[in-house]
């Protein structure tokens, strides 16, 4: 019994702590608040809140996927979604209060539900479920990478084509090496890399076959291979000035949104090989270096694609937003907050500058301006008064005075 007991309470102090590590973790993430209405024809009160309950928050849990998928997508997938996010909301919304249902004339029983959602958890779940892996979904990423061989001066960029000449044998290999390890290490953070081609023709137009694409480039490159991600950037070698039979390897990468430029993720390493035994183990040197240092360079540029991508801002419109009232750093905050939490279209505010009596602001914002310009206008928030007072090319300029 003694020994039973034993057990007992270990296995309560194990499951209190897994629980507290639980909350603690979620109590990290951005909890939204959430209020939700509903009405049932239950023959009891005790049936009804069960009913209301159930259905708010499956509700809740759908339209918050919705947003964060979209309607095509979430079409496309209902099943999984209702299976796998839906019917497991609880893993990530933690808190859910509700009072007592109230008889309607009709008979009905009506109730409000209070809920807590986190948004990174939902997210996650998403990506884990494997629901924006396809390759013509959100998470695509095309790399547009050049590889440069400064001791033999050759140069291989996929989208120029790959002619099958000795020079750029090696560089060939090399490409493939990246492209193999920068693809499983990004999948494993549930984003798709697009394998370029490798043919010795250039599967994209004449013009768009330039050594140095520009932004316009990059957008038709995006739509062509339906990536909304671009991968850009060079990885350089070449023998050391300080260190005979040394290589020098140079690796710098950007993650951006084809449509708007933003930088998403960016990394830059600089690697020296080991001095190289014989003249001629210089590739040899490079590709061994290469393999072991790259799974660690996807890593880190998969992991901050994943972090935007939480955050809800790899999708968005940038808006500029002067608020104006001269609040104070706490209502700033409790501002910021309401925000985010009254227009769900909203994924992120970052403070520009001060200017005088007002703070710009950059809003990450799913959706075209002027629809963020009515969502202003016809704002409601419990402890601030708002009006939008401009809204033009520039941005818009919203005065806001504290109740």
């Amino acid at each position: 019994m003694m020994m039973a007991n034993w057990f007992t309470r270990k296995h309560l102090a194990t499951l209190t702590l897994l629980l507290f590590a639980s909350l603690s973790a979620m109590a990290q993430d951005e909890l939204l608040s959430l209020t939700g209405e509903s009405t049932s024809k239950a023959a009891s009160s005790a049936e009804a809140a069960r009913e209301i309950r159930q259905e708010v928050v499956a509700n809740t849990a759908r339209t918050q996927v919705i947003d964060m998928m979209g309607e095509k997508r979430y079409a496309k997938n209902k099943g999984q979604v209702e299976s796998k996010i839906v019917r497991q909301s609880a893993k990530f919304i933690p808190f859910v209060n509700y009072g007592s249902p109230v008889q309607q004339p009709d008979g009905s029983w009506k109730m409000t539900v209070e809920m807590k959602l986190s948004t990174a958890s939902l997210r996650k779940m998403v990506l884990d479920a494997g629901l924006l892996n396809d390759a013509d979904g959100p998470a695509s990423i095309l790399p547009v990478v050049a590889f440069i061989d400064r001791q033999k001066g050759t140069s291989l960029r996929w989208w120029q084509g790959e002619p099958k000449d000795e020079a750029r044998k090696f560089l060939v290999q090399i490409s493939r090496l990246f492209h193999e390890k920068l693809q499983v290490e990004l999948s494993k953070q549930g984003f798709h890399m697009i394998k370029p081609p490798g043919m010795q023709i250039s599967p994209l137009p004449e013009p768009y076959r330039v050594e140095r694409p520009s932004n316009s480039d990059y957008a038709y490159m995006s739509d062509f291979f339906n990536a909304p991600m671009i991968m850009k950037g060079d990885v350089r070698f070449r023998d050391s000035r300080e260190a005979p039979g040394v290589a020098q390897i140079s690796v710098k990468l950007q993650v951006v949104q084809a449509t708007t430029g933003r930088m998403v993720g960016e990394i830059s390493r600089q690697y020296a090989t080991e001095p190289a035994a014989t003249p001629g183990a210089y590739e040899a040197q490079v590709r061994n270096k290469l393999s072991s240092e790259l799974p660690e360079i996807a890593k880190d540029l998969a992991t901050q694609v994943l972090e935007a991508w939480q955050r809800g801002t790899l999708n968005t419109n940038t808006v500029r937003l002067a608020v104006r009232g001269g609040l104070t750093p706490k209502q700033l905050a409790d501002l910021k907050t309401g925000l985010l939490a009254n227009v769900r279209e909203v994924k992120g505010l970052r403070e520009r500058y001060f200017e005088g009596n007002q703070v710009l602001f950059d809003v990450d914002y799913a959706g075209e301006a002027n629809t963020l310009t009515d969502k202003l206008r016809s704002l409601r928030l419990p402890t601030f008064e708002t009006r939008l007072a401009e809204a033009n090319e520039r941005g818009l300029s919203l005065d806001v005075r504290a109740r």
